[in-house]
């Protein structure tokens, strides 16, 4: 989270991971533009250019960013959220007309107190948060509140189709793995890093073994 650019409290216990920390959306959308990115952390600014008819002034300060993570590490962790996009939490995106390659993620708060959704393409990320300054309840989710505000914004700046995809970077393969459900092996496509995917095999009832594997690379 560090790394990310998380500066707000936090504390090295299990529910970390689950949102136990407050923070705000500043650094969410921070510490999401390092997955848009590939693993790069770039430093914050506020504006780049003022324009009024003519360019005015295009004189602030540029930092270059730097590395935090593999692009190969974050790449992961946006296959995992273009999922919530196309089958989780975040599939209103997709109802509310915007179909171009995006990840994304729901949050809200116990009580929906607060609501979140954070969403990415290779260009550009886009965070929301809704909720009340006094702690009032907001009585809805982060796909009913703050979704439809990204999905609005990005179908202006990117049109419904989006624009640029996202390319699997050296590091990654993907690979063809199997769900088992109701004794039948369904099969599907997932990323790993290089090497590291599953090898155990997955037996529909009344097959051996040896007929279904859980693991086959994909020949690109």
């Amino acid at each position: 989270a560090r790394r990310m650019g998380i500066t707000s409290p936090l504390e090295p216990v299990p529910s970390l991971p689950l949102g136990s920390f407050e923070t705000n959306l500043l650094e969410v959308a921070r510490a999401y533009a390092v997955l848009a990115s590939g693993g790069l952390r770039a430093p914050v600014r506020d504006v780049l250019s003022i324009f009024e008819g003519e360019k005015l002034r295009d004189d602030f300060s540029e930092a270059a960013p730097f590395r935090v993570f593999r692009s190969s590490e974050t790449f992961l962790v946006t296959s995992v959220l273009q999922g919530s996009v196309d089958r989780g939490t975040s599939t209103h995106l997709r109802d509310l007309g915007y179909f171009g390659a995006v990840a994304g993620k729901t949050g809200s708060t116990n009580r929906f107190m607060d609501t979140w959704f954070v969403g990415y393409t290779p260009e550009i990320v886009i965070g929301a948060w809704v909720g009340f300054d006094v702690g009032r309840v907001v009585g809805m989710p982060g796909a009913q509140a703050a979704l439809p505000i990204v999905a609005d914004f990005m179908i202006q700046v990117l049109g419904p189709n989006g624009a640029a995809r996202f390319i699997p970077p050296p590091g990654v393969e993907r690979v063809r793995v199997a769900i088992r459900k109701d004794g039948t092996c369904h099969y599907t496509y997932e990323f790993f890093l290089t090497g590291t995917a599953p090898t155990e095999t997955c037996v529909a009832i009344g097959q051996s073994a040896d007929e279904q594997a859980v693991t086959v690379p994909v020949a690109e």
